[in-house]
C-alpha cells in the first residue's frame, strides 16, 4: 500500500488527512479518506480485464467504495470480465530481448531489457554457465515463441529449438518502460 499527502495547498484548513491510497492485488485502488471536503471518491482499475469503476459520494462516510467492489464482484461472479491480454510493441521488445539473450548464451546480450534487480540473486556468470548449458542441451531455436500471458507483468514463452523446448519465465518490473526483473530458462521436453 503507498500512501501520498496531498500538498498544504490543496487541503482544507479544516482538512488534515486528505489521503490517498493505492493497492496492487486484485486490482489498482484509488480512494481518499472521507475526511476530505464534500466528496468521496473511488475508483477501481483492473487493467487485466480493460476494465475500471469509479463512484463519488456526496455523503461523508458514504459507502462508496463498497458499491465500486460490489458492482466489480458482480461482473466477475457473472463471467462479464474476460481477461485481455494484447501483444503491445512492450511485450514485442522484450519478447526480442529474451531471444537474442538465448541465441547468444549470455544475459548481458541485451543490458537495456534488464531491470536493475535482476542480476541481484544470481550472478551474470553463473546465469550464462546454466543458459549455455541449456543451449548446448536444446540447440538454436528456429522459430518465433509462444507467449502464454500470465499477467500484466508475467508470461511464459516457448520457442521449438532443434532438441526441444525452452521455457522462458518472465516478469517484468513495474516501471515506465517494461524490463526483465526475473528471466528464468528451463528445459520444457
Amino acid at each position: 500500500m503507498r500512501q501520498i499527502r496531498l500538498p498544504a495547498q490543496a487541503r482544507s484548513s479544516t482538512d488534515s488527512a486528505c489521503v490517498s491510497t493505492a493497492t496492487v492485488g486484485s486490482g489498482i485502488r484509488s480512494t481518499t479518506s472521507a475526511a476530505c471536503p464534500a466528496t468521496d471518491p473511488t475508483c477501481l482499475l483492473i487493467p487485466e480485464h480493460d476494465i475500471g469503476g469509479f463512484a463519488f459520494a456526496n455523503r461523508t462516510y458514504a459507502p462508496a467504495a463498497l458499491v465500486v467492489r460490489q458492482a466489480s464482484a458482480r461482473l466477475y461472479d457473472t463471467g462479464a470480465l474476460k481477461a485481455v491480454h494484447q501483444r503491445g510493441s512492450d511485450a514485442v521488445r522484450i519478447e526480442q530481448a529474451v531471444a537474442k539473450i538465448y541465441a547468444s548464451g549470455s544475459v548481458t546480450a541485451e543490458p537495456q531489457a534488464l531491470a536493475v534487480n535482476l542480476l541481484l540473486d544470481r550472478s551474470v556468470a553463473e546465469r550464462d554457465r546454466e543458459l549455455q548449458a541449456l543451449r548446448a542441451q536444446l540447440g538454436e531455436c528456429r522459430t518465433r515463441s509462444e507467449m502464454d500471458v500470465r499477467h500484466a507483468l508475467s508470461a511464459v514463452l516457448r520457442c521449438a529449438c532443434d532438441r526441444g523446448t525452452p521455457t522462458s519465465t518472465v516478469l517484468l518490473a513495474p516501471v515506465p518502460e517494461p524490463s526483465l526483473q526475473r528471466l528464468d530458462f528451463t528445459a520444457s521436453d
